[in-house]
């Protein structure tokens, strides 16, 4: 199963990290629309596409861990139920 990452802050970070020691290779993407990020993102990461928009994403992967600020969660999950992805969503929804 190839799993994306969306949001790499503090939570992402933890997630990018837990993901990769799980899947290995099977954790190929993070979602990251900060670009000021993605240079740390490939240094950690070299094997790992790094995206700004989670529509760029979808298509390459299965399933999906939304690390994002809540206000996003909405739109982030709506994209992904509607592309019919595996969420996972870090806290609640609002």
């Amino acid at each position: 199963m190839k799993l994306a990452l969306v949001g790499y802050g503090h939570l992402g970070k933890w997630h990018a990290q837990k993901s990769f020691s799980i899947l290995g290779g099977d954790f190929c993407s993070i979602v990251e629309p900060d670009q000021e990020k993605h240079a740390q993102i490939r240094k950690e990461f070299p094997h790992i596409k790094v995206y700004k928009k989670i529509e760029d994403v979808l298509e390459y992967v299965d399933a999906l861990v939304l690390a994002t600020p809540t206000k996003f969660h909405f739109q982030d999950l709506k994209k992904a139920i509607e592309a019919q992805k595996h969420v996972f969503c870090e806290k609640p929804l609002t």
